[in-house]
């Protein structure tokens, strides 16, 4: 599959979310995760909100050297089924 394929595929998949998507027998399917960049201009408990409605399974990096933002994620796990990959 060349760049363009690709690309057009997965412009046309984000219409689908991934936890509406009928499951594939056989499969476990695929987890979905992005990097918090994408969302870092929100507050946390928004951008959280935010990623489980549009059916991330996951986020990655986050600035996790800030206690107090290390702080709000600790106390916003249980909330949102979101895993920090």
């Amino acid at each position: 599959m060349d760049r363009r394929t690709f690309l057009a595929f997965s412009t046309a998949s984000l219409a689908l979310s991934p936890r509406d998507a009928p499951p594939v027998r056989g499969q476990k399917g695929l987890r979905l995760s992005t990097t918090w960049w994408l969302v870092s201009k929100l507050p946390v408990p928004d951008a959280l909100a935010l990623l489980t409605r549009l059916g991330y399974d996951g986020y990655e990096m986050f600035d996790w050297r800030d206690p107090r933002v290390m702080d709000t994620f600790v106390s916003l796990k249980d909330k949102y089924p979101l895993s920090c990959e």
